[in-house]
């Protein structure tokens, strides 16, 4: 049996909610949007509050797979 591991047709849901979320349509378009999420999950990890800590856990920035979103923007 062969599972499909694809999500809505990306190699994963967190790639998928890159592009669903900010709609990159260009290269410099996704280093922007690269450099603030991590940023953000950065900001949150570092924080006291219980909630940040939780979400920035939820966002796993290693499974998003830029070249993907990169091929994309070229097709």
């Amino acid at each position: 049996m062969n599972k499909d591991n694809t999500y809505n047709g990306w190699r994963n849901r967190s790639t998928w909610l890159i592009n669903l979320w900010f709609t990159p349509t260009n290269a410099s378009d996704l280093e922007y949007i690269k450099d603030a999420v991590e940023e953000k999950v950065a900001a949150l990890a570092a924080s006291n509050d219980t909630v940040d800590n939780f979400l920035s856990d939820q966002i796993d920035l290693q499974a998003i797979d830029w070249n993907e979103l990169t091929e994309h923007l070229e097709s």
